[in-house]
């Protein structure tokens, strides 16, 4: 059985890369004897007559992961995709438009659309994405995003001090929109937050690194607070946030990972995605949107979250389980489309 797999490819995005390994991951264990054949979701406009044609020997073809609804993506040029002639699945895509940023184009949307009059089945990884969905009349599944389920490998090139409150810390520098207008501001109040902690608690704090861009963050976070990073591959990254006690984030995968490992975590919000994924897993209330932070807001949530440690990892790891029952539920449709 042959499986051609479009996704985003990246040497940069820990999170992308946690995306497309853990599709990976999934379908492997769901067809066990299937080759996976990864492709690069941009070069769909760009199929040759050859590729089409070994595709059309396959026996099924993902797009998956991502926030490939976004204007990064779309419109895209879709007339050599409908020369596939095996079943289409489209899996857990996103829909990505950061605050303030400008809305799709009519072509873009029109282009979504047309996507989706294709597959078999098509799937979104959360209620934003869904809502989207719905609003240009396009029916899909609500499943989770598939990071949620990524297998990580164990880390022991960072030593934790088991006797102090070790913080993990991400902020998001990849080109978001109105990056550069509002970054010190960020990353002055998450110094802020953290000479508060450093204050009351013993603490460790530790950057997540998940994009090269990231280094300009940490050198400035470096100036007025000790931190040490951790910059490794996804799995082994994942490793790491299992074992620290909190986390501080405003990339989204930096947050799945930390649901992952039953971490606790605050999101600071830069796109509507941030705070859909904090609604699915019950932790609204641990969300600021960008705008309006302060250290003193962060410091509050932080000394509420540490009360509730237990309780909410305990909860993380029954709602994996219910995410992943839903999750399977598509996966059994997309079985029964394959052959």
């Amino acid at each position: 059985m042959k499986i051609i797999f479009f996704h985003i490819i990246t040497k940069k995005n820990r999170g992308d890369q946690a995306i497309e390994r853990s599709i990976k991951q999934i379908i492997k264990n769901k067809f066990p004897k299937a080759k996976i054949i990864p492709k690069n979701v941009q070069k769909i406009p760009f199929l040759s007559a050859k590729e089409i044609s070994l595709i059309n020997k396959s026996n099924l073809i993902i797009i998956g992961g991502g926030g490939q609804y976004s204007r990064w993506f779309f419109p895209m040029d879709l007339s050599k995709l409908k020369q596939v002639k095996v079943p289409i699945i489209i899996y857990s895509v996103g829909y990505l438009r950061n605050f303030n940023d400008r809305e799709l184009s009519k072509k873009a949307i029109n282009s979504i659309k047309e996507l989706n009059g294709l597959p078999i089945l098509s799937s979104v990884r959360d209620k934003h994405s869904k809502d989207f969905m719905k609003n240009i009349e396009c029916n899909v599944d609500l499943v989770c995003d598939p990071a949620i389920f990524f297998k990580g490998k164990k880390d022991n090139t960072i030593k934790f001090d088991k006797n102090k409150i070790s913080i993990g810390i991400n902020i998001a520098y990849h080109g978001w929109n109105n990056q550069e207008k509002h970054i010190s501001k960020i990353v002055n109040t998450v110094i802020d937050f953290a000479q508060q902690v450093e204050q009351q608690y013993p603490v460790d704090f530790y950057f997540m690194k998940h994009h090269p861009n990231e280094k300009k963050i940490i050198e400035e976070l470096k100036k007025k607070i000790r931190i040490k990073v951790i910059s490794r591959t996804p799995e082994k990254l994942l490793g790491n946030y299992k074992k620290i006690d909190f986390f501080v984030g405003m990339l989204l995968h930096s947050t799945i990972l930390s649901f992952n490992a039953n971490t606790p975590m605050i999101s600071i919000g830069y796109d509507p995605k941030n705070l859909a994924f904090m609604k699915l897993i019950g932790m609204k209330n641990f969300y600021l949107d960008y705008r309006n932070i302060t250290g003193k807001k962060l410091f509050t949530l932080f000394e509420k979250e540490l009360k509730q440690k237990k309780t909410i990892k305990e909860r993380f790891k029954k709602q994996k389980k219910d995410l992943w029952k839903q999750h399977e539920k598509f996966l059994e449709k997309v079985k029964s489309q394959s052959f």
